[in-house]
């Protein structure tokens, strides 16, 4: 089964909505192929907001042994319009086409809300 929305060359494999307190971890599992009874590969993804200082504005990702890819945003809560990545950033691979993370980052009262996508490079014809 092929997703429905694709943008540009991409095509999004998973998108949400976080509403997370500081430091709360959220877990994002996609399995792939899409729509398929027995999945052949896992997509595993942990998200979260740690405290810190505004003054050390960052996003960082890294790839752990266990399989998980962590993402941190942090020092973002001063920014009253919010914060989107330029492009989306590639984090991996999936059957040999590039896989991408997107995110806009907005702070309402305590929360940290977090609207995200994760997509793929359509095939080269």
């Amino acid at each position: 089964m092929q997703p429905g929305v694709r943008i540009g060359n991409k095509n999004v494999l998973h998108s949400g909505l976080l509403i997370l307190n500081d430091d709360e971890p959220a877990y994002i599992e996609i399995r792939l192929p899409l729509g398929a009874a027995i999945s052949s590969d896992v997509i595993k993804i942990e998200f979260r907001c740690p405290p810190t200082p505004d003054a050390l504005t960052k996003f960082v990702w890294r790839s752990d042994p266990d399989g998980v890819v962590r993402f941190e945003l942090s020092g973002f809560k001063s920014n009253q319009w919010g914060v989107v990545l330029p492009d989306p950033v590639q984090f991996g691979f999936q059957n040999g086409r590039p896989l991408f993370f997107q995110f806009v980052y907005t702070r309402v009262s305590e929360k940290n809300i977090v609207q995200f996508m994760v997509l793929q490079e359509e095939p080269q014809p």
